[in-house]
Order: C-alpha cells, then sequence, then structure tokens
C-alpha cells in the first residue's frame, strides 16, 4: 500500500534504537527523507544511517540533541530551518528513563528527572513543529510513543513511568483537538511488550517475560510498531484524530 509518503520530511526521535530505528526505516522506505535525533554518534550508528540512505535513495540524516534540555531544542530546529524547507512529520519515540518505586519511594527529584526525560521532550518538539507548520500553512502529522501503561497499570511500582505515559496521552488529546482544524494531527499509539528493546535475552528469559507479561499473540516486533506509526503519519489515516491507540497486542483487554 503506498502510503503517499514520499518527499516528506519526518522526523524521529530516538531514531537509532530499536523501536526508533524500524519506524526510521519503514518511513524511509515509504518515501521519507528521515531526520534521525539521537543522543549520541556512534560508528556502528553512522554505518546504519548510511547503509539505510543507500538502500532506499531517500535523505536520512542524524542529529545529536539532548531532548531535556531547552537550549539544545532550539539549536536543533534552527539546523533544521537552515535545512529543510517544511517538516511534515514528527514521531516521539525518544524517552529518558524513570525510577522504580511507588509514590512514597519516589523523592521529588527523582519525579521531577521523569516529566524531563518522558514529557518535556513530547512537548518541546510538538511544539517547535506545531509553531513552524503553522507559520508555512503546512499539514504536518505528529505520533507520539506511549505506553499500554498510561491506561493500564499491571505492572506495580512504576508510578513515574506510568504518570508520564498519561501525561503524554492527555497530551496528545489536547494538542490535538487544539490544531486539528488547521491541519495538524496529532495521535500516540501504546505498545505492549516489544521484543529486542528492553525484552531481550535467550530462549529462557523470553519464556519466563512471556509467561509473567500473559502475552495473547506473542511478542511484537519493532517493524510491527513501525508500520502503524507510518499509517498514522500518512493522510490514509487522516480520519484519526487524537487517538490513543492500543497497539498492545491485545493484552489491555484484561
Amino acid at each position: 500500500m503506498d502510503l503517499g509518503l514520499r518527499g516528506k520530511n519526518a522526523i524521529v526521535t530516538g531514531g537509532t534504537g530499536s523501536l526508533g530505528f524500524a519506524i526510521s526505516e519503514v518511513l524511509a522506505e515509504e518515501g521519507c527523507n528521515v531526520i534521525i535525533i539521537h543522543r549520541h554518534d556512534t560508528e556502528e550508528r553512522d554505518k546504519m544511517i548510511k547503509e539505510l540512505s543507500d538502500r532506499t535513495g531517500v535523505k536520512v540524516k542524524a542529529y545529536v540533541c539532548d531532548l531535556s534540555s531547552e537550549e539544545e531544542v532550539l539549536k536543533l530546529f534552527e539546523k533544521l530551518d537552515e535545512e529543510y524547507d517544511h517538516l511534515d512529520v514528527l514521531v516521539n519515540n525518544a524517552q529518558g528513563g524513570a525510577k522504580r518505586g511507588g509514590i512514597a519511594d519516589t523523592d521529588y527529584d527523582d519525579w521531577m528527572s521523569a516529566i524531563d526525560g518522558i514529557v518535556n521532550p513530547v512537548y518541546r518538539m510538538c511544539r517547535e513543529f506545531i509553531r513552524r507548520a503553522i507559520e508555512k500553512g503546512i499539514h504536518g502529522n505528529i505520533v507520539n510513543v506511549s505506553a499500554k501503561s498510561a491506561e493500564y497499570a499491571k505492572h506495580k511500582m512504576k508510578i513515574g513511568y506510568t504518570a508520564c505515559k498519561g501525561m503524554i496521552n492527555a497530551m496528545t488529546k489536547r494538542i490535538a483537538d487544539d490544531y486539528c482544524e488547521q491541519g495538524i494531527r496529532v495521535n500516540s499509539i501504546m505498545p505492549g511488550y516489544i521484543w529486542g528493546g528492553f525484552f531481550h535475552g535467550d530462549e529462557s528469559v523470553q519464556k519466563a517475560w512471556e509467561a509473567e507479561c500473559g502475552l495473547r499473540i506473542g511478542w511484537a516486533t519493532p517493524r510491527d510498531l513501525a508500520n502503524i506509526v507510518a499509517f498514522l503519519a500518512s493522510d490514509c489515516s487522516k480520519q484519526i484524530i487524537g487517538v490513543n491507540l492500543d497497539t498492545s497486542g491485545g493484552t489491555m483487554l484484561g
């Protein structure tokens, strides 16, 4: 299916991680020029990016940016303004960590660290992307990567992570309602259990995780989620606005 993304310029934050690179890969295969945002350059990442560009024939370029820094994000968009006439797609995939624990175990610094690493990057990237879309009259698509824990709290003692993902869901709906009439669509996906990122290991580890997670149709792959993101980033999904989409393979059904 041709999603009509050829020639679009798409930003993917956290674009060299397992899920982020799968998203970058699918968007590039659909003809997008991909702007990968990540924290650290390495020879391996540079090689991955070059190979993707060579294979797909589109422009794939990486930028190093700490999305928890207001100053760095503003400098990033200054660079993008110089190099790209328009920005069409934003995928907010990057996230920092959050200390495990219940609210009684979470001090203020840990709480604010979770917000700064998970919520604030989405806020900053959406803000700058939307400002430019409005200024240039561009119909843009934003896809935020949330998590099923935002609405289905199966695993205990994850107050920071759960609350931050809930904030992303609320932001998604609020921003979508505020800007849909200006041609900017915003949605999120809520993945469940993806093998190859946080969940990894040998066969015995995999089986142990399967029992704990209660998988119903098996593990998701990064590519499974990337295909959904590409669809939401395209106008083929233009009637989907402000939706926090359950992409957990049925594990949110109970």
